[in-house]
């Protein structure tokens, strides 16, 4: 199963309770020095060894991208096989540790020597033990499979709702090109800007593209050097800025399209 788990390792199996537990007989008897101690100290450490975020697909992108997302196929497959390698080396480990000192605590909670308390603390331990190890035994990556299955429905739909926004965005440019007025320009031209610009975002496969295109949010007229040099409304100069961008612009929606049409 996904992690779905608290991975905090629990107050009540640490060295620390366990001390807590015993009488001040337990602590100065020779026959009830057990060694349970220091394997809970291990167990801990073991524990706290591992990365569970770096196991959770919701969370693992997070070492990589601030805002924690995946961009292609590719990503969701590199982030399993590290997963998968925590799995097999920090995980592995902790499921041996927490065995070995479960065992101990078993151990321990038959040793007549010491008090009724520190006896159930034992048992107690033992069974919390084994619980924890059972937790990382059945640890499964599906999430990871199910969230990349997501992830390409979802691209396929992005992808074709692109290719209509990015002919929506070409009718704009040549409306904007006979109407060249920010009014217009804000009106028809800016959200198509926004809807083409913040799907490329998504994909790796448009990383370069993104480079070109991310400046390109919409605002681009009023923010214009020309527009914003201007002391007051003038048609002509926002005319000759709306023109200058189509002269930028134009070029590069014409690529992307080519590549979206191409798959």
């Amino acid at each position: 199963m996904a992690i779905n788990f608290l991975t905090d390792y629990p107050k009540t199996l640490t060295n620390k309770a366990w001390q807590k537990e015993k009488s001040v007989a337990d602590k100065l008897k020779s026959k009830t020095k057990t060694g349970l101690g220091e394997d809970l100290e291990a167990a801990e450490k073991a524990w706290n060894s591992i990365n569970f975020e770096c196991m959770i697909a919701d969370n693992a992108m997070f070492a990589v991208d601030k805002g924690g997302k995946y961009r292609g196929e590719e990503e969701f497959d590199f982030a399993k096989g590290v997963a998968t390698a925590e799995l097999k080396n920090s995980v592995a480990v902790a499921r041996k540790v927490l065995m070995r000192a479960s065992g101990t605590a078993r151990d321990t909670s038959m040793n007549k020597d010491l008090s009724k308390d520190a006896i159930k603390k034992a048992q107690e331990i033992s069974k919390g033990l084994l619980d924890l190890e059972a937790k990382l035994r059945d640890i499964t990556l599906d999430d990871f499979d199910e969230k990349k299955q997501r992830f390409t429905q979802l691209k396929a739909m992005q992808l074709k709702a692109l290719a209509k926004d990015i002919v929506n965005l070409e009718k704009a440019l040549i409306a904007v090109a006979k109407t060249p007025t920010l009014e217009f320009w804000n009106d028809n031209v800016k959200q198509k800007f926004r809807s083409v610009g913040n799907t490329l975002g998504n994909f790796n496969e448009f990383k370069e593209e993104w480079k070109t295109w991310q400046p390109w949010d919409g605002f681009q007229a009023e923010r214009h050097p020309l527009v914003k040099a201007s002391k007051k409304k003038d048609p002509a100069v926002e005319e000759k800025a709306i023109k200058l961008i189509l002269k930028e612009t134009i070029p590069e929606l014409a690529k992307l399209k080519k590549k979206v049409a191409n798959g």
